[in-house]
């Protein structure tokens, strides 16, 4: 006559997972061609609301979980990671005010091109709230906090780790198309 005890757990695994959400991405790593597949975040970000962002990752992970496209599983070094692309709402989360929404007018938006230290090239707009005289785009890149920016590249984010940029060259803005 067994009796089932209050703190008895199912011994599947399961109680120690943590949910992720499968994202795709493509990974730009130090060395290799860049690869499509899919990173993990976690449901709940770790000092948010909200869910975890690519970001996130690049900012906190030693070792960041990738599927390649082939269905193999990679643990890839963060200080060897250049950056991700993923689709945009994945980053800047629909759930959170974005910088711009925060600042209205007081936000810089400029629109930049990156050259990764493994030469490949990434096109987007940065948004950053800067104080008044230090709102030059080198200004928000110096600040000791600056270690990952995120690029709004129309539907795709690209994150990168700023000390895996070679070179960074403001883009004109073209104006409003006809």
């Amino acid at each position: 006559m067994s009796e089932e005890q209050p703190f008895d757990l199912p011994r599947t695994g399961e109680e120690f997972q943590i949910p992720k959400r499968k994202t795709a991405a493509r990974l730009f790593v130090a060395g290799v061609e860049p690869q499509d597949g899919y990173v993990f975040l976690a449901e709940v970000g770790e000092s948010y609301a909200g869910p975890e962002r690519p970001s996130d990752l690049l900012r906190r992970k030693r070792f960041i979980a990738f599927e390649r496209a082939d269905g193999r599983f990679v643990m890839v070094n963060g200080r060897n990671v250049l950056g991700l692309t993923v689709d945009a709402d994945t980053e800047f989360s629909m759930e959170s005010l974005s910088t711009e929404d925060l600042a209205g007018d007081s936000a810089t938006k400029k629109n930049l091109r990156l050259q990764l230290d493994s030469g490949a090239e990434l096109t987007g707009t940065i948004v950053y709230l800067q104080p008044h005289g230090a709102q030059r785009v080198i200004d928000f890149l110096n600040q000791d906090a600056s270690e990952v920016i995120s690029l709004r590249d129309e539907e795709k984010a690209h994150i990168v780790h700023l000390n895996r940029v070679a070179t960074i060259e403001i883009v004109p803005d073209e104006g409003p198309r006809e």
